[in-house]
């Protein structure tokens, strides 16, 4: 997906699958990573991979609601990277790889 000039471009459909398939929520994952990686090497300000996750995810949200809290989400991480320092930076890195990693499960059924 992109987001531009107040638009989202949904991309890459061929591989999309329903949100019912067992491993939907790892490709959204993965895709979330891909384009994170993609815009910070263009030096854009980019959520993390966990901040970007949960605003898809948000069942909560409402259609009239996503372009301001999208846009409040990139206004605070781009003014805590601004402010970060390398630990912060570093840490911030760690967690990523870790949200990158864990499993996510798709019902209560799923967790022991």
């Amino acid at each position: 997906m992109l987001y531009f000039k107040e638009e989202i471009y949904v991309i890459d459909v061929s591989q999309s699958v329903e949100h019912e398939h067992p491993m939907a929520l790892d490709f959204l994952r993965r895709d979330c990573v891909n384009i994170n990686d993609y815009f910070s090497k263009q030096n854009v300000v980019t959520l993390s991979t966990e901040h970007a996750y949960d605003f898809i995810t948000d069942y909560k949200l409402k259609a009239d609601d996503e372009d301001t809290v999208l846009q409040k989400l990139l206004e605070d991480s781009a003014l805590q990277q601004q402010n970060m320092t390398p630990e912060e930076s570093r840490r911030l890195e760690i967690d990523d790889k870790v949200f990158r990693s864990i499993y996510i499960p798709r019902s209560l059924h799923e967790i022991e």
